[in-house]
């Protein structure tokens, strides 16, 4: 039995495991289905050198720096905090917008 917690961001990089470690290209790679109020399409996440890069189909690429304590902060300077659960990985930013990343399962 564990006598610690393990920590959020723990995890959360567990969770994460399946992003891919190398740059992604326009288009390259869309294994994964993102979803921001309420519009849903395949997208891409890179996780490296600290920071996260989230590539959709429609062309727009945000990235994050990572923070402690499962927390990104995007390029305006908003706070998301991370939450996993098997398959989804969600972002909650400090305004209530929330980004829903699902991991395709199966071949």
């Amino acid at each position: 039995m564990f006598k610690k917690m393990l920590s959020p961001l723990f995890i959360f990089y567990l969770a994460i495991g399946s992003i891919p470690l190398s740059p992604v290209t326009a288009y390259e790679s869309l294994n994964k289905i993102c979803q921001f109020k309420q519009q849903r399409m395949p997208c891409s996440v890179v996780n490296k050198d600290g920071q996260w890069t989230i590539s959709w189909q429609d062309g727009i690429t945000e990235t994050y720096q990572v923070l402690s304590g499962g927390r990104l902060q995007d390029k305006l300077g908003g706070i998301w905090t991370t939450y996993s659960r098997r398959n989804h990985t969600y972002l909650q930013h400090s305004n209530g917008n929330i980004i829903d990343i699902f991991y395709q399962t199966g071949g």
